[in-house]
């Protein structure tokens, strides 16, 4: 998953984005509001993190330009004062929870799941498509019952064609959500190719590897 923090305290930034890439999140920060918007603009987020400090008014405008453009990305308010009273306003203008800093970092790994539940409409944490089951917070995928062995990387291409079944997604698409915005600078995107060779190899022996489409010149698209 991809995971956009927002901070303006460098040190604070650096150890929560330490944390979630543990977690298994591609993490992007920006150091200020401005800058989180030029990103939100431009790439899509599983999850965002706002931390607020004393930025209250200014936070309360930047959830609100976050959710007129987004209203499914799973956003979090992080606040750092023991006084802090603003949880209804942020609420009910997008936000789906207000975490004070110093929360167990278990503890909102599980929040962050039941955003993520609700917001992929996964009642039994699963997805199905032909014949495959994904189980994305397990990061794992069956075939008629039998474990499907992939890499995080191959797992996390597969879990995003699905997601946007019937799409085309460009490689530069797919790149960005998968490696991150600096991926825009590569010359070329053979790796991504590379990527989609090897899992459409592992798929073959239940013949699934069908499932994603070559658009010539363009990217891929799973399909049935």
């Amino acid at each position: 998953m991809k995971m956009l923090l927002i901070d303006s305290d460098e040190k604070n930034r650096i150890n929560w984005q330490k944390w979630w890439v543990k977690c298994g999140f591609l993490c992007e920060i920006a150091p200020d509001f401005k800058s989180a918007l030029l990103k939100i603009d431009s790439h899509s987020y599983d999850v965002i993190l706002l931390f607020l400090h004393d930025q209250i008014t200014e936070g309360l405008q930047i959830t609100k330009m976050i959710r007129l453009e987004d209203t499914g990305t799973g956003l979090f308010i992080i606040y750092d004062l023991s006084s802090f009273n603003q949880t209804i306003p942020f609420l009910e203008t997008g936000a789906d929870d207000c975490i004070h800093q110093d929360i167990d970092p278990k503890e909102f790994w599980a929040k962050i799941k039941v955003i993520n539940r609700r917001r992929f409409n996964l009642p039994n944490t699963s997805i199905e498509f032909g014949k495959l089951v994904l189980f994305p917070q397990e990061h794992q995928v069956t075939i008629e019952e039998e474990v499907l062995t992939l890499t995080k990387k191959e797992f996390d291409l597969l879990f995003y064609l699905i997601r946007n079944k019937n799409r085309v997604l460009t490689k530069e698409k797919i790149a960005e959500h998968l490696w991150g915005d600096h991926m825009e600078e590569s010359a070329n995107f053979e790796f991504i190719y590379a990527h989609v060779k090897n899992l459409r190899r592992k798929l073959a022996p239940f013949e699934c590897d069908d499932y994603i489409k070559t658009i010539y010149g363009i990217g891929y698209k799973c399909q049935l």
